[in-house]
């Protein structure tokens, strides 16, 4: 991030479908611009004295991937050596860059009482004007707020039927 290396993937063998799956999730960031993803291929070992490996970059603005939804596309790869009139390689990279501020639970109080004696007027108003996933996180956020003014019971489970 902005020139900074925080994390490298794997390597993985030449195939017909490289698939990296790997997560990564960073905690305490400074404040940052763009994502870089630079993009190596391993050389065997005979061929270690050869230098070119370097596949290309791939140059994520953080403005574009910013929220609470995952952002998943192709990316073109900018290649040292620009392809003449052919398409150069893209690789698919999901990802989402938040930023979450945690305030003091006392600076939730006011917010947590509103919500708790007005959920069902707030909900009737906003339940036609948001999508069903907003919907669900909402649902997720009121359950979180009412266990914790007590409005709501956390299920018990008996240690004999956890899962």
């Amino acid at each position: 991030m902005d020139d900074t290396s925080f994390a490298h993937t794997t390597s993985k063998m030449k195939n017909d479908n490289i698939f990296w799956g790997e997560h990564f999730g960073f905690s305490g960031l400074p404040p940052a611009h763009s994502i870089t993803i630079h993009i190596y291929k391993d050389v065997e070992k005979k061929k270690k004295k050869d230098k070119n490996n370097y596949v290309g970059l791939v140059n994520i603005p953080i403005a574009a991937v910013t929220g609470r939804q995952f952002v998943e596309k192709w990316y073109p790869i900018s290649t040292p050596t620009p392809n003449k009139g052919k398409t150069g390689p893209s690789i698919r990279i999901k990802c989402r860059y938040q930023t979450i501020s945690i305030l003091p639970m006392e600076q939730y109080k006011e917010f947590a009482e509103f919500v708790t004696n007005n959920y069902t007027m707030l909900f009737s108003v906003l339940e036609p004007v948001i999508s069903v996933r907003n919907k669900e996180e909402m649902a997720c956020a009121l359950v979180h707020i009412l266990q914790s003014t007590g409005r709501a019971k956390v299920p018990h489970q008996h240690p004999t039927h956890a899962q």
